[in-house]
């Protein structure tokens, strides 16, 4: 997954300040850092969207691990198929119920995931927003 283009896109920043952002974080920058004394290589982003796009990217990296961990699980189990790694490919998230969208802000929240291999490995059960599993 392209994270850089797809947080520019989602946080409607230009893909270079997210790249400086996304490197001045792996490199174990914190925010209030990142935000003071690294304006010029972020175009200036404030501590509230560098926290909000570290929260978010920290969020697509665990989705990709675990899309991967899925792919990777049912191919163990011999079920994989093409249609299965179809949707499994396809299954875009969207921001979590209780993370704001940051393209929207104040105006509402995102509608959380939508994924046919969570929900039908789920046995066709809901999920609810704190991760369980009703029946």
């Amino acid at each position: 997954m392209d994270f850089v283009n797809r947080l520019a896109g989602e946080f409607k920043l230009r893909p270079q300040q997210v790249q400086a952002a996304v490197e001045l974080l792996d490199a174990g920058n914190t925010i209030p850092f990142i935000a003071r004394y690294r304006k010029e290589a972020t175009g200036s982003l404030d501590d509230q969207v560098l926290r909000e796009m570290a929260e978010r990217l920290e969020y697509l990296r665990n989705l990709e691990k675990r899309r991967e961990e899925i792919a990777s699980s049912l191919e163990e189990q011999g079920v994989m198929t093409d249609e299965l790694k179809a949707q499994l490919a396809k299954a875009v998230p969207s921001f979590p119920a209780e993370t704001p969208d940051p393209g929207n802000r104040g105006k509402g929240t995102g509608t959380g995931t939508s994924c046919p291999v969570a929900d039908a490995s789920a046995g066709g059960r809901s999920r609810g927003g704190s991760g369980q599993v009703y029946q």
